[in-house]
């Protein structure tokens, strides 16, 4: 299904933009693994609403972003502070959600099989 999810987000428009396959690939791994973790779909459509709605806010309002130093025609690439940022944040969130479904089963006793 993530294969399906990165192919269908490579497809924009009139476009075809093949670098976002795999992004959009290992977003769905990781959506995929939430909706494991919670046994609901609506945490990653939470996640995936937030993601599309943070990048469609930085492309509408990218004259405004200009004092943050971006400049993509001379670097190619997002500074490494908005990396690591963006590293610390997705660890933090795969550490919480982790802990928050982590299903502990103890294990059976002595004492409790008759």
């Amino acid at each position: 299904t993530s294969l399906l999810f990165g192919l269908f987000h490579v497809l924009t428009g009139s476009a075809l933009l093949i670098e976002r396959f795999l992004p959009t690939t290992l977003m769905g791994i990781f959506l995929g693994w939430v909706a494991y973790r919670t046994g609901s779909i609506f945490p990653g459509i939470v996640l995936h609403a937030v993601h599309n709605g943070l990048l469609n806010l930085v492309a509408i309002h990218r004259d405004r972003l200009k004092f943050l130093t971006i400049d993509e025609a001379s670097t190619g690439h997002l500074p490494a502070t908005w990396l690591l940022v963006t590293a610390i944040v997705t660890v933090t969130g795969c550490g919480t959600v982790w802990l928050a479904t982590r299903r502990d089963h103890p294990s059976p006793s002595s004492d409790s099989i008759a």
